[in-house]
């Protein structure tokens, strides 16, 4: 807090103004915040050259939450379920033990599951059926609205 203070005044003697001093003095401390630390090292845990859940995230650059997501998706697919959305490898040695992933199987994952430039990805589209003898109309509701536009 003291160091924020310091901070602040030292700020307010270069602008001279109260507002730019405090949007420097937060500007100071989102930089600092963000600043890369060092990686630590792996907890005696953690099998040598497996990362835990948190790390596979901060490593896929996505969110816990979302990797946890594509792991139940994985498990659901194992279980014979339908699935949709990609699956990872992953090891748990029981059900409730800790998830682990080797490097390997997540850059298989981001090999698999990404895009490549120049090649959009095609989107599904589904043809809707029609009764028969039914004339496809652009307007809601089909031709009973038809009246009311023209």
């Amino acid at each position: 807090m003291t160091d924020t203070i310091a901070t602040y005044n030292e700020f307010l003697r270069l602008t001279g103004d109260a507002t730019a001093a405090s949007n420097l003095v937060l500007a100071h401390a989102l930089k600092n915040a963000n600043a890369v630390t060092p990686a630590t090292p792996l907890p005696e845990s953690e099998p040598e050259g497996m990362l835990n859940l948190e790390r596979a995230a901060a490593y896929l650059g996505c969110t816990v939450h979302g990797l946890r997501k594509v792991v139940t998706r994985t498990q659901q697919s194992r279980e014979g379920k339908q699935i949709k959305g990609p699956t990872i490898e992953f090891f748990q040695q029981r059900k409730w033990s800790t998830i682990l992933f080797r490097r390997e199987w997540l850059d298989e994952y981001v090999e698999r599951n990404h895009l490549r430039a120049g090649s959009p990805k095609q989107p599904v589209t589904q043809k809707r059926r029609q009764a028969a003898g039914q004339n496809p109309s652009p307007l809601p509701g089909g031709d009973k609205w038809a009246g009311l536009y023209s």
